[in-house]
């Protein structure tokens, strides 16, 4: 996770949360930063090796595909104050479904923090636009994406899936060390390199 956002990401945090669900929680970075913080953190991931890497910062993990139908019974008893999905929704094939799990798994006054690429960060806009639509290693067109957002389409998702926006905090790396993320604020969509939102329940 790189520092910038999983500074974002921490930033947004809830005062007063104890309990996090990290799905997608990887080799546990954000989860140590979290443990830090005094949260008790689950963590979920595909990799075992990334599991394995991780639960020395976990006080929970599972290892499953989050796109198969049957998660894990024991972790579904549990709720959360707050579910993390950091750079997750663009490698699923339906992200509506995962968000309307992640809604069972909260708390009543439960949040939620998602993070994903803006596919129509200016740059990529001119690679577009000069015709170069190409797969990459990583980065906004990493070849696991499977999904791509905008500052807008990002919007109507949460809609469709029942939730709302509480904060915004995007990643604009352009203006970030200039300080000047008040003219991102003003046009996310063409700025935004990262889309980054604290969300609860509609």
């Amino acid at each position: 996770m790189g520092g910038t956002r999983k500074e974002y990401v921490l930033s947004l945090v809830p005062e007063g949360t104890k309990t996090v669900l990290d799905i997608g929680c990887g080799n546990g970075e954000l989860a140590e930063a979290l443990r830090d913080k005094g949260c008790r953190v689950t963590g979920v991931d595909i990799s075992e090796k990334a599991v394995e890497e991780a639960k020395k910062f976990l006080d929970d993990s599972f290892c499953f595909d989050i796109e198969k139908e049957n998660w894990p019974e024991e972790l579904l008893s549990k709720k959360f104050d707050l579910v993390i999905a950091s750079e997750v929704v663009e490698h699923i094939f339906d992200p509506v479904i995962f968000m309307k799990k992640i809604k069972h798994l909260l708390k009543t006054d439960g949040k939620v923090i998602i993070t994903t690429p803006n596919i129509l960060f200016w740059k990529n806009r001119f690679k577009i636009l000069f015709g170069k639509f190409q797969y990459e290693n990583k980065g906004i067109m990493d070849y696991g994406h499977i999904r791509f957002f905008t500052a807008s389409t990002i919007m109507a998702f949460f809609k469709k899936s029942g939730f709302r926006v509480v904060k915004e905090k995007n990643f604009y790396p352009n203006l970030y060390k200039r300080g000047l993320n008040f003219i991102g604020r003003i046009f996310p969509g063409f700025f935004a390199y990262q889309l980054i939102f604290l969300l609860s329940n509609e």
